[in-house]
């Protein structure tokens, strides 16, 4: 019978989609909503957890590896357009093209037209 149940879980571990970053975020984030739930709005906090818990195994043992592999890359293009407007905040504008491409534009020059580097398309904004 143990080995029975052994394999069963081998099976779906193998065929399952695993940890990525956005899954380590769902799990950071659920651990951080149970332990607030612990000092103010238990049943809210609680609630949030235990629906990113859900979350959290529905993406790991998905079979569906493209489209978690999907979200996964738009999680970290998120995050990375974040991290760049907030590493160049004080001396650069941060755009984002139609077509992904970010680009950096020095602060205080005025109204500009931009054009990006990747499809040509021009973008009138102040700096």
């Amino acid at each position: 019978m143990l080995e029975k149940i052994k394999i069963f879980l081998y099976r779906i571990y193998k065929r399952s989609y695993g940890i990525d970053d956005l899954n380590k975020t769902i799990i950071i984030a659920a651990f951080v909503f149970s332990i607030l739930s612990l000092f103010i709005f238990r049943t809210v906090f609680s609630l949030i957890s235990d629906i990113l818990l859900v979350i959290f195994l529905l993406r790991f043992f998905s079979s569906k590896k493209f489209k978690r592999g999907e979200e996964n890359r738009k999680y970290r293009k998120l995050i990375k357009i974040i991290t760049t407007k907030y590493e160049y905040r004080k001396t650069h504008k941060i755009l984002v093209c139609e077509c992904g491409q970010i680009i950096r534009v020095p602060k205080g020059q005025g109204k500009i037209e931009v054009t990006c580097p990747c499809c040509g398309k021009h973008i009138d904004t102040r700096s």
